[in-house]
């Protein structure tokens, strides 16, 4: 494959990859996607169908700061923090 090529292989096929032994990283993104009738013909550790409950964006974000403020998580203040190159200005201009 190209880089920047895309593989889609069906939820049932077997399939694998050989070491990456050059001195290119390679990434991988998995979506899986299946019928909730193709449950996993032995148990393991790939989970059955559970059916997903929806919930409202609302919650998500609630939940979301409760965890962070229970963490006691830090944000950085990207406006006043930023130290990257993209903030420094050329002052002989």
């Amino acid at each position: 494959m190209d880089p920047g090529d895309a593989l889609f292989f069906h939820s049932n096929l077997l399939h694998a990859s050989a070491a990456n032994e050059s001195e290119h990283s390679r990434w991988a993104m998995i979506c899986c996607y299946n019928a909730k009738s193709n449950n996993p013909y032995k148990d393991s550790h790939h989970p059955r169908y559970t059916k997903l409950v929806k919930v409202d964006d609302s919650q998500i974000l609630k939940v979301g700061l409760d965890d962070a403020s229970r963490a006691e998580t830090q944000f950085a203040d990207l406006n006043r923090e930023d130290t990257s190159a993209k903030s420094l200005k050329d002052e002989s201009a």
